[in-house]
């Protein structure tokens, strides 16, 4: 049997592997969660143009609509162009 003060003693001395396993696991994930909202946030930035697309479209002001309605095309591009970067990555 181990007895406690070699138990503290060994978790102790292995600490720093116990350190770095944990940060490259968080590393992992705040990269993975970082990626969804960056393609998420392009999704609703093109939702945002569209939304101000149509209401400067209901007031009349067309050129400003189709400014708004290109935005939108952009953002939408965007958000492709992150989703296929990240299909590409986990491949």
């Amino acid at each position: 049997m181990i007895s406690t003060a070699e138990l503290g003693s060994f978790l102790v001395d292995n600490l720093w592997i116990y350190a770095a396993i944990l940060l490259l696991l968080l590393i992992l994930y705040v990269l993975a969660v970082s990626h969804g909202k960056t393609t998420e946030a392009a999704h609703e930035w093109a939702a945002k143009w569209r939304s101000r697309g149509e209401a400067e479209l209901a007031i009349g002001n067309v050129e400003a609509a189709s400014s708004c309605f290109a935005r939108a095309k952009e953002w939408d591009a965007e958000a492709q162009r992150r989703s296929l970067k990240h299909e590409r990555s986990i491949r």
